[in-house]
């Protein structure tokens, strides 16, 4: 079993694990997130520039929150991210997606914040 390791953002991950961003979606951000105009053309085009900076895009069924997820995936290849993993839920695999890009593009700018807010936002809808 590999050994846990210390990432400077203070997160334990273990070796070859990319450490999970933890965040919250506020209460303000939920109706932002609801009404942000993302047809599914526009996220595509979203996912095609993100794989070309070097991110991997995941969407999987969370059978623990009962929900779609994506995941946004910083590789070696990204300026910044790397290393880390951002995600975003929903109902269904579209929302999520809408959800993770959303994050990455309009909450942090493209940036994503140190591990010192715990992740715990409800579902989109």
């Amino acid at each position: 079993m590999p050994k846990p390791t210390q990432r400077s953002s203070g997160g334990n991950t273990y070796a070859g694990q990319n450490e999970f961003v933890r965040w919250t979606m506020s209460e303000s951000t939920k109706p932002l997130l609801k009404a942000y105009d993302m047809s599914p053309e526009t996220a595509l085009d979203l996912v095609e520039e993100l794989n070309q900076q070097g991110y991997r895009i995941a969407l999987k069924y969370d059978a623990y929150d009962k929900c779609a997820s994506a995941l946004l995936i910083g590789t070696e290849e990204c300026e910044v991210n790397s290393g880390r993993t951002l995600t975003g839920r929903g109902s269904t695999a579209y929302k999520a997606l809408k959800c993770v890009l959303y994050a990455h593009y309009q909450v942090f700018s493209e940036v994503w914040p140190a591990n010192d807010v715990i992740r715990r936002e409800e579902l989109d809808d």
